[in-house]
């Protein structure tokens, strides 16, 4: 789940909310800035599905009494959540094999690979990785080149999306990827040596240069608006179930 928190409210996008923004990016991205054009719909099917690790927590919050707010996907605790990583990664594998292979490495760049139980899931998919990879008959540096340039992608449209849904539409505030993503700007040969920046013009309006996109398209939002008082009285799935989903749509631009 992610929490923005309100003075009145807690607003709360689940992580498959958040997923359908990002897949929405690598649905619209331009195809000359890929590597090849190989496996693309696969690809576009692991952006959009990549967050299903958290479909069954998200759909009954926990309560983080410690810090007097809902558990967010940040502070909830490793050990359930590597649990439900591999049962996510497990779901998009049956999908689509490749699919599941780029979920499997982007959740093996999230954990603590030297923690004692990060360690052993990472072990296990990576036995997974080298499965796939030799059901999919993919092998050579073509091939791992190609498997590179589809995760780094998921990585930058998890980490725009994650901009767009943690902080408040119209917000000063300019994501940086260097700075706030993952990282990886040289990779994208799109970028020229820049870092990729987003910045909103209006409250509907998210500005991305340099703009990797066939064309500015509209994406939403969706959203719930969880009273805090509601959450005292009757506990925070009754309030997160009595409040009702609600879309805001925007349009990225270049």
């Amino acid at each position: 789940m992610i929490i923005r928190d309100e003075p009145t409210h807690f607003i709360m996008i689940t992580q498959e909310d958040h997923a359908t923004v990002s897949g929405d990016m690598a649905a619209a991205w331009n195809g000359q800035f890929l590597a090849s054009l190989k496996r693309v719909e696969d690809m576009v099917i692991s952006v959009y599905n990549h967050d299903k690790a958290w479909e069954e927590i998200d759909a009954s919050p926990f309560y983080n009494d410690a810090k007097n707010r809902p558990y967010s996907f940040i502070d909830f605790p490793m050990r359930p959540k590597l649990i439900h990583y591999k049962h996510g990664i497990d779901k998009v594998e049956t999908e689509n094999l490749y699919a599941g292979l780029l979920n499997s490495l982007h959740y093996c760049s999230l954990v603590d690979s030297q923690d004692t139980s990060s360690k052993s899931f990472v072990e296990n998919e990576k036995l997974r990785q080298k499965r796939i990879k030799n059901k999919l008959g993919i092998t050579g540096i073509e091939h791992t080149a190609d498997i590179e340039d589809h995760f780094q992608l998921l990585q930058l449209c998890d980490s725009l999306s994650l901009f767009i849904c943690m902080n408040r539409p119209g917000t000063d505030k300019v994501y940086y990827n260097n700075r706030d993503g993952f990282k990886n700007s040289h990779k994208f040969p799109f970028t020229n040596g820049q870092d990729i920046t987003a910045a909103w013009k209006t409250k509907k309006n998210l500005q991305i240069n340099p703009f990797p996109f066939r064309e500015n398209f509209s994406s939403k939002i969706r959203f719930r608006s969880v009273n805090k008082k509601s959450v005292e009285e009757n506990g925070l799935i009754y309030a997160w179930q009595e409040a009702l989903p609600e879309d805001h749509v925007i349009t990225i631009q270049c």
